[in-house]
């Protein structure tokens, strides 16, 4: 009988975010928040310069 071991998605830990899209977890300075359909989200350099939305960059502080 094989034992199945669940993952879970680690943590974000102080000053990082989680990707809204990758779902990798990433220095606060790596990424920047996004207005995407109502939500404020977290994307990574990688997802913001690869998704075709044209997103609107939030600008609260």
């Amino acid at each position: 009988m094989e034992d199945t071991v669940e993952k879970t998605e680690p943590k974000a830990g102080k000053n990082q975010f989680k990707c809204f899209v990758c779902r990798n977890i990433f220095a606060n300075k790596d990424g920047d928040w996004f207005n995407w359909d109502q939500m404020q989200v977290h994307l990574c350099r990688t997802c913001e310069k690869s998704t075709q939305k044209d997103i609107p960059r939030s600008h609260s502080s």
